[in-house]
This record gives structure tokens, sequence and C-alpha cells, in this order.
């Protein structure tokens, strides 16, 4: 009988095979995994965009409606403002009826100024020209017309620069004149009035003289200052301190006596205009453009017994013909005031 042979020693570890399908499903489960983590994080990023682009789209809509909320403020501004001047606006088309309506006082007042003034009383409704007429309006202001074109009397920006000046106490022409308050002030070029109601708040009991040598503007801001629906009472009392003349300020100022007046100011209209200035623009068509010379300075500091002011822009003519004491404005605007002190 054959006896088996024990063998003692290590056993042969079986070699483990590779489960494929495994290793593929845990492939698979990272890629996954991977694939939802970098759609997890871009779907922030975009979160985080549209976010943004919503805050700024909101934004702009708040924007755009103030914008609209203005502009309704303006269209109904308009709207009354039409109205009151005999205008309506029915289904889309202009309604004039009410315009040749005029009350009994412009009546009377239109008449009266046609004779005091040597001009030919119409009623509009008969009115046909091509030349320039003046028109009453229904608060008895001014206004002169040519075609679709209008010229009429307003405070201009008067108001914005008092406030600054109540507010800082800068505003350059009334810093350089240094007023006391008992002054006769010159001013040789009215126009629309602006600085003159300015300068004429701040004089307790002095007075204004304002010259104008254009007859259309004299004659619309003459008989409109004092008729104007001021809201503003400073306006209101300044107006009363006003004197305006027809003439022209070179003529004027040489009939003058020697130191008929404190200050003397004068603001001939710019060689180089501000176009941006649009209170101006319809001034433009019947303003005088005399060309200021040192000689009508010479005239000015005879007339004058403290000071003369001259209002220029900086690129203008003036500053290389004469010699101030003084030279004061704005390099934004362009705009300045050359002084010459008197005492």
């Amino acid at each position: 009988m054959e006896r088996k042979k024990i063998i003692v020693g290590k056993k042969k570890k079986k070699e483990k095979k590779i489960n494929v399908f495994r290793l593929i499903l845990y492939f698979a489960i990272i890629f996954v995994i991977l694939y939802f983590g970098i759609q997890m994080v871009r779907m922030v990023f975009i979160y985080a965009e549209l976010s943004n682009e919503y805050k700024k789209t909101q934004s702009e809509f708040e924007s755009l409606k103030k914008k609209l909320n203005a502009i309704e403020k303006e269209r109904d501004m308009i709207k009354k403002m039409l109205e009151e001047k005999g205008v309506t606006i029915k289904n889309g088309k202009i309604n004039y009826n009410y315009v040749h309506k005029p009350s009994k006082e412009q009546l009377q007042r239109a008449k009266q100024l046609a004779e005091q003034y040597g001009l030919i009383y119409k009623n509009r409704r008969h009115l046909k020209t091509n030349n320039i007429y003046f028109v009453v309006e229904k608060n008895l202001t001014v206004k002169v017309k040519k075609d679709d074109f209008e010229f009429f009397f307003h405070p201009s920006i008067v108001k914005i620069r008092m406030k600054n000046f109540i507010s800082d106490k800068k505003d350059y022409l009334l810093n350089n004149m240094e007023l006391k308050g008992n002054e006769i002030v010159l001013d040789l070029t009215f126009g629309l009035g602006s600085e003159a109601l300015l300068i004429s708040s701040q004089l307790n009991e002095g007075k204004l003289i304002g010259l104008e040598g254009s007859f259309p503007i004299y004659f619309v801001v003459k008989e409109s200052i004092k008729y104007y629906p001021y809201k503003i009472k400073w306006l209101k009392e300044a107006q009363k301190k006003i004197e305006i003349i027809n003439d022209n300020y070179k003529r004027f100022i040489r009939k003058q006596k020697d130191k008929s007046y404190d200050i003397i100011y004068c603001d001939p209209m710019f060689e180089n205009p501000v176009f941006e200035s649009s209170a101006l623009n319809p001034l433009r068509r019947f303003a005088v453009y005399d060309e200021l010379e040192p000689s009508d300075i010479e005239e000015m500091k005879r007339v004058a017994k403290d000071k003369v002011i001259i209002k220029a822009h900086v690129k203008d003519s003036i500053w290389d013909k004469y010699k101030f004491d003084k030279i004061d404005g704005s390099k934004n605007s362009g705009v300045f005031y050359g002084v010459i002190y008197l005492k």
C-alpha cells in the first residue's frame, strides 16, 4: 500500500482577476459625480450673472420710470400752458377755437399800448402779415411773433443763481459788485433782464436803470416784467426797482454827466456765442451786435463813481484790447467779468 506524501510549505496565492464591469461602473459613477458637480458650479455662476443682469435691468427700469414720470409732468405742464393760451388738443387734433377770444383786459391793454407806442392795433383773427407783430397774452404780458418764431419775457436762470448765492454766497457778478444796497446801477445791455433782477434784489434803497437798444426786446421786456406772474417774492420786489430805457448804450453813455452812476455794468453780445444758452437763443434774432471798444469803456469810467464791470466770453477780443484791474469768472462756462476800480 502506497503512502501519500505530505508536503509542508506555503500555499500558492490564487491570482485575482480584474472585474472589468465593476471598474467601468466606478468610472461611470465618478464621471457622473464630476459632471454634475461641474454643472452645479456652472449654474451658480450663471445664477450670479443673471442676478446681476436682473438688478441692472431693474435699475434701468426704475430710471426709465422716473424719466417717464418727468416726461408726463412736462406734458401736463405744456398742456396746461397751451390751454392757458387757448389751444386745446382733442383726438390728436389741435383746436384753436379759443385763441382769438381775448379778454376785455387784453383788448384794452393792446389798444392802449398801440396808442402809447405809435403802433397799429389789429385783431389776430384778421391779421395777415409776414412781418413781426406783438401779442398781448392773457396774463397781460407781451410777446413778439413772426411765423412760427416767438420771443417772450421770462426770468431765465436767475432763480437758480439766487438759490446758489443764498446757499454759498457765490456769484461772480454779485461778488464783484460788492453792493451795499443804496447804489444807482446802470445796466447798459438789459436784454431779458435776468442779471438786472439779480442785481436789483440786492438794492434795498437803490435803483437799477437798464438800457436796451433793440425795440422789440425793449418793448416785450418792459411791458412784461411788471405783469409776469412771479411765484417768488424777491423777484416781484426786485422788478419794482428797475427802470428800462430804449436807447443805444454807445450813444446814451456819451450824453451822461461825469460820475452820474455808482456802478456801470455792460454785457454786450459775445463775439463767441454760447449757443447752449437756450434762454438767450430766441433773443439773438433781435439783439444789437455793436462791438465794445476801449473808447466805450473810457466813457463808462467817466460816468461811473465806484467801478465798471464788463462781461465777455474768454475768447472775445476785449481782453486783448483793454487791461482790467481784475478778471474773474468760470473756466467751465468760459464767461468772465472784467472789473475796473475807480476809487
